[in-house]
């Protein structure tokens, strides 16, 4: 199979992909493309989809933030030294801030106060009146187009809105702006800014109903101003409250103040101020990304976004909308209970609840505004959105008596809420407020710093760091700081300061969760495998070898799937540990048939969002799966979630079965196989009656479907035969997920995929990643148990070379690596909860085409095209021919050579052949002699054969000759800005090391030591090399010379864990200090105990075969840098 058909490839000028199927050097595509043009319409990033590339969801997944954020109140004392005080402490936050090119343009400021009435007053006479007489107002920070005329129909739009509302406009202000201040980047793309000025329906009596008008007014006028070509940035809501109000700019701390004069107006008196400073790491500043938003300020970032989205997209269909409807603005939404139950149809006028082109504290944000607008209390939705860890017996740990009874009250309320909203994981301090409440929260992780100090006249400052406020040490009466997830808040119209303990006590007492608890949920605890295993075929307990053969290669298996992987999960109840460097093709220019997981590739958290350690931090990570109907986390009507809870994504038979038996969630098995004659072209088709059949089921109430290619097409478990073909299970799932989030009933079913084609943790994570359930690899588990009982297995259990263990023992093991790799998987990208892990879409597709990406895994960024649909379906019946060889099973299973090299099989770019010409070009085995020869032959085989990364395909593209070495600089001054990449001692043989480290030293470039320490006999030049070359000291080196030097000149420290000394230190050029781990990104750094050599153990200060692990993250530099 060429793999020139699987990819179409778009690169920015200056690039072009070259196809080595032919000759090197021919263009296989070459488009100019402005990946980052703005766009007029719904600009807010600046990001499109360039034809045959889906970027998906990229802007959002990319947003990272590293924020200064804080809060200052004073409930009882409003004033204007508040005002000011937040200026001086977001001045103070600047390290935390981003700045662009031109010295002076911020990544973003703001500050959310109280509104400034007495300003307003003084300049508006209809304002002063309405007051005067009693009347309710509410005002609006507007970014509006610089167009007039833009600008006329935005003010015309909002005045039909409030007034088909029931409210009024009072008046359009001007906000008071200095732009002298804004650098030219801000200047470029600043808005003109509005405020407006409502006044409530006379028939409303209260704040609360008056403020739910205004938030649908809002929205109103977000679907509204779409429609008339005013997107986001023509006119954009910054805020629109009776209470509180947002100024916010691309500007630095210390020039907010400057820009908005209000406020350095000493009429401007406030009882709290909300500050933010913005650092966005990986996307263009805008306006309307500063904050604080509407009613969050947020340093961090939300790694379940993706998954947020989609199950908010899945809740804002469902029968039970989670919108508020219009009817609440002429009721004026009086009536609590009404407005809890959400009982009313979404509103197509209004603009969108989740917006996939806002950042993820945007989104966040207007879900909390959405909650807290629908009658819940700020502390109820911040512990349901961002709760703390309760998993695993945190909360009961050391409880007794009223403390364990309160205890139990606030983990029901945990648990009843688990299902029916996701966390939004990820580190993140949020601080929040609406007028009447102001608090904090931090993520479970407590990765992310807050301090507060509380002083005696009852003001209260929260922030990133101490100190950005300066304060008499004789005024504090208290303070302290955020532990991982902790709440506080101050009630801004007593003044009453609440802790953590008191907050939560108060939510778990507000209702009888355990009641309801009791009522919605049960859990299925874990089930022994049983003894009639995985498969029941009429007449056979268990497949033929022959039979068991044909179906693992139709689903994609190998050898090297059995030796290497799952003889290691049964025996050890671990992954497998590979070495570092794949050296094979990347699965979109294989030659080989690929499996589809093989195309997507798991994101890790990498810049400011620190991944988390599974290991160490695992008590407050959980697997918990749900399995039946969710009602809306909005709604107080129990009778619409029936679910069943089970500890692990790894289901097996009879849990399966037992869940199929369960009445109240009428499960439905649907198989996913379809006629091999309908060829690679029927996939389509087969997938479009399975989006039917489904629907239908779940329509039809049933609350389970499990996608089975382990049944045929009249639902009989029958091995798949050479006349069928099957869908594959990563596409069913995306494809099925997705559809029923459009249908509006994905809440309404969980979805369990039973197949042969997973086997590993990335299979697992992948489908967890795009909606399912649950997985029952029955395949795997069969091969588990023909691993157990083969005759070699049992005579090494015999013999005692492997443990001795029964199949249940061994089915058990797998499930256990399943688990602990997919803890890892989740970890790597900072995610605790697999409730928020599921349907997140956390992966990123190499070689998937832009038709596929939207069809099946929409979102999912795609950044250089590839595979079709039929594509798909071409590879999938490559599969077949494999296992179906002239329409007969295959007997032998193949070694397809993905890992280990073989004759004929899979290319590597390390093979035996180019080791063996490198090893003569260098006189490794010739007495010394080098072949320059042999070396051109090598270095021209490295450059033409088959590509394996998509670097092999870039090919330099310049309309000018190339310039003469001597008119640029000296080879010599080139050479020493080389560096060695950072691998250690272990990681690379004693010999390796030591010779990269004197080819550098040579060369007057650097080497880097990585992070395995240094033996201090390398610390010297070398004075006993003799005419042959070689020193007694380092005996096993070749070609040495007198003076060579052979410590790396580059030391690091990374964890400081193995070898790193005074002495080590004090003889390095340069330290590097390791924030996380960069080899393997998120997982950690680890050194098998079999390489931990005697010599390699000395080095490192540890013990000679113990395996040594670096962990993934180091929190205390991700936390608390400025502490």
């Amino acid at each position: 199979m060429n793999a020139a058909w699987r990819f179409l490839i778009f690169l920015p000028v200056g690039f072009s992909w070259v196809n080595s199927f032919s000759t090197r050097h021919d263009v296989l595509k070459k488009t100019h493309v402005a990946p980052f043009a703005p766009l007029r319409g719904r600009s807010l990033f600046g990001y499109r989809d360039e034809p045959g590339i889906s970027l998906g969801h990229n802007h959002l997944v990319e947003e990272r933030d590293a924020c200064g954020v804080g809060f200052i109140a004073n409930p009882n004392k409003p004033a204007h030294s508040i005002v000011t005080r937040a200026i001086g402490a977001v001045s103070c936050m600047e390290h935390r801030g981003g700045c662009a090119a031109d010295g002076v343009s911020g990544d973003g400021c703001g500050m959310m106060l109280d509104i400034p009435w007495g300003i307003l007053e003084s300049e508006i006479s209809a304002v002063k009146d309405a007051r005067a007489e009693g009347k309710m107002l509410g005002v609006g920070m507007l970014f509006m187009s610089l167009d007039e005329g833009e600008q006329e129909l935005a003010r015309k739009i909002i005045t039909e809105s409030a007034t088909e509302g029931g409210l009024g406009v009072v008046a359009f202000r001007k906000v008071p702006l200095n732009k002298d201040v804004l650098g030219e980047a801000a200047l470029a793309t600043m808005p003109h800014i509005e405020q407006v000025i409502i006044s409530a329906d006379p028939e409303q009596s209260s704040e609360d109903s008056f403020g739910r008008s205004l938030y649908l007014l809002r929205r109103q006028l977000r679907g509204i101003g779409e429609q008339n070509g005013l997107f986001v940035n023509e006119l954009y809501v910054a805020s629109l409250s009776v209470k509180t109000i947002t100024y916010k700019g691309m500007v630095q701390g210390k020039d907010l103040g400057n820009l908005y004069l209000d406020l350095i107006n000493e009429d401007y008196i406030s009882r709290f101020a909300i500050y933010h400073r913005r650092f966005s790491t990986n996307t263009m500043p805008r306006w309307p990304l500063a904050q604080p938003m509407r009613v969050v300020g947020h340093n961090g970032e939300i790694n379940t976004l993706l998954g947020n989205v989609n199950w908010m997209r899945a809740r804002a269909s469902c029968q039970e909308s989670c919108d508020i409807s219009d009817l609440l603005v002429s009721a004026g939404g009086e009536d609590g209970e009404e407005l809890r139950r959400c009982e009313v149809s979404f509103d197509p006028n209004f603009g969108p609840l989740v917006d996939l082109l806002a950042s993820d504290s945007a989104n966040l944000d207007s879900i909390m505004d959405l909650y807290t607008n629908a009658g819940r209390s700020f502390s109820e939705v911040i512990m349901l959105m961002v709760p703390s860890a309760f998993e695993n017996g945190r909360l009961m740990k050391g409880k007794e008596g009223a403390a364990k009874v309160a205890a139990e009250k606030l983990l029901s309320f945990h648990r009843f809420h688990a299902p029916l909203q996701e966390a939004w994981d990820g580190p993140a301090l949020l601080v929040f407020s609406n007028g009447n409440t102001l608090g904090a929260q931090l993520d479970r992780n407590g990765l992310r710093p807050a301090r507060y100090t509380r002083l005696r006249d009852g003001t209260i400052y929260l922030m990133s760091e101490t100190g950005v406020v300066p304060t008499d040490p004789a005024d504090v009466v208290e303070k302290g700081r955020l532990g991982p997830g902790e709440l506080l808040e101050i009630n801004l119209e007593t003044g009453e300061f609440l802790d953590d303990a008191t907050i939560k006590n108060a939510v778990a007492e507000s209702q009888d969760w355990g009641e309801r608890l009791a009522k919605t949920q049960s859990s299925l605890a874990p089930m022994p495998f049983g003894d009639h295993w995985n498969v029941k075929i009429p007449g056979e307990e268990t497949r033929t070898a022959q039979n068991l053969v044909a179906t693992q290669m139709a689903f994609g298996w190998g050898v090297e799937d059995l030796e290497m992987c799952i003889a290691d999960m049964a025996a050890n109840g671990a992954e497998p540990i590979f070495s570092m460097g794949d050296d094979a093709p990347i699965a979109v220019l294989s030659e080989k048939p690929q499996v589809l997981y093989n195309y997507f590739k798991q994101r890790f958290a990498q810049v400011t969002n620190p991944a988390i350690d599974p290991l160490r931090e695992g008590d407050v990570m959980s697997l918990d799966v749900f399995i039946g109907k969710r009602g809306h986390v909005l709604s107080d009507d129990d009778s619409d979630t029936v679910l069943v809870r089970l500890d692990s994504p790894v289901v097996n038979r009879p849990e399966l079965d037992t869940l199929s038996d369960n009445p109240d969630i009428k499960g439905a098995r649907v198989s996913t196989r379809f006629p091999r004659a309908d060829g690679p072209e029927g996939l389509k088709a087969a997938l479009e009656a399975l989006k039917l059949q489904v629907v239908t089921l779940v329509e039809q109430g049933h609350h389970m479907i499990i996608l089975s290619d382990m049944v045929d097409a009249d639902n009989n478990e029958a091995e798949i035969t050479k006349d069928e073909a099957y869908i594959p299970p990563l596409l069913a799932l995306g494809t099925i997920h997705l559809n029923l989030i459009s249908e509006g009933v994905r809440l309404s079913t969980a979805i369990i995929v039973e197949t042969a084609q997973c086997w590993s943790t990335h299979h697992l994570a992948c489908l967890v990643a795009y909606g399912a359930s649950a997985v029952h690899p029955y395949l795997a588990l069969d091969a588990v148990k023909g691993w157990t009982e083969s005759t070699k297995v049992q005579k090494a259990m015999t013999s005692g070379r492997i443990t001795k263990m029964d199949t249940e023992k061994t089915m058990a093991n797998y499930r256990q690596s399943l688990n602990k790799g997919m803890l890892k998987i989740m970890s790597k990208i900072g995610i605790s909860l697999l409730t928020s892990y599921n349907g997140a879409q956390i992966m990123e597709a190499v070689g998937i085409g832009e038709d596929l990406i939207d069809y099946a895994f929409t979102g999912t960024p795609s950044r250089i095209g590839g595979l079709t649909l039929n594509d798909a379906g071409r590879e999938l019946f490559a599969l077949l021919d494999q296992a179906f060889p002239n329409d007969e099973p295959v007997t032998k299973l193949d070694m397809q050579g993905f890992v280990r090299v073989k004759e004929g099989k899979e290319v590597h770019l390390n093979s035996p052949k180019a080791a063996r010409m490198l090893q003569q070009a260098v006189g490794y085995k010739n007495g010394g002699h080098k072949d320059t020869d042999v070396y051109e032959a090598w270095s021209k085989s490295m450059q033409t054969g088959p590509p394996s990364n998509l670097r092999d395909l870039f090919a330099i593209d310049s309309d000018r000759p190339p310039v003469p070495l001597e008119e640029v600089e000296s080879i010599e001054s080139i050479m020493c800005r080389f560096n060695t990449g950072a691998m250690s001692l272990g990681a690379l043989s004693r010999e390796c090391h030591e010779t990269l480290a004197i080819a550098m030293n040579r060369i007057n470039g650097k080497s880097n030591s990585g992070e395995g320490g240094e033996d201090t006999s390398r610390l010297w030049a070398l004075g006993d090399v003799d005419e042959h070359g070689k020193s007694a000291k380092f005996p096993h080196l070749k070609g040495l010379v007198q003076g060579d030097e052979i410590s790396s000149a580059i030391k690091q420290i990374a964890s400081g864990r193995f070898g790193v000394t005074p002495y080590y230190l004090a003889t390095a050029s340069q330290l590097e200090i390791k924030v996380s781990q960069g080899a393997k990104p998120g997982e950690g750094g680890q050194l098998p105990g079999p390489k931990v050599s005697g010599y390699i153990a000395t080095v490192r200060g540890a013990k000679e075969g113990v395996p040594l692990i670096s962990p993934p993250p180091h929190h205390d530099i991700y936390r608390y840098p400025f502490d």
